[in-house]
């Protein structure tokens, strides 16, 4: 089986991921404060306990949500026989060594899921990519991500 060919693809900042991750945000904190103004949640004693909750929650999910929006700089590499992550605004080095698996395709946009080969578990990196700024690599990209790894033999 012939390997996809090398890809070398920038991250940059996605406008579809930002939109999600603050959508999903405002209606988790919307559930939330529905939930406790119907007084499903606070004991009849202490009034000022659902406003409080609703409120470090929200700073919580605000907090949360921004961090998971912000995509340092870095490059996203396919050799033909593996993936490296390449973090920094330029992306120069050899990077993480890691498996990619497609998390959500939407043609144009995509989501992945990065898990570095020797990490601790729970250490994923979600990737948002767009097809604007990469017309050019998006179709060989979407090969390399969709056609599997590509087992090869050292012997």
């Amino acid at each position: 089986m012939r390997a996809s060919p090398p890809i070398d693809i920038a991250l940059s900042r996605s406008g579809p991921w930002l939109v999600f991750v603050v959508a999903v945000t405002l209606l988790t904190v919307v559930v939330v404060a529905t939930w406790l103004m119907l007084g499903m949640g606070s004991p009849a004693s202490s009034p000022g306990l659902p406003a409080g909750a609703v409120a470090g929650l929200a700073l919580l999910l605000t907090g949360r949500a921004l961090l998971a929006a912000r995509l340092p700089g870095g490059r996203l590499r396919w050799d033909g026989r593996r993936w490296a992550l390449i973090d920094g605004p330029r992306g120069d080095g050899e990077g993480v060594v890691g498996r990619v698996a497609v998390a959500l395709d939407l043609g144009g946009w995509l989501l992945l899921r990065f898990v570095p080969e020797s990490a601790p578990a729970g250490a994923v990196r979600w990737l948002p990519l767009q097809r604007r700024g990469h017309e050019i690599d998006w179709h060989a990209l979407r090969c390399a991500l969709h056609s599997g790894q590509v087992e090869t033999d050292s012997a």
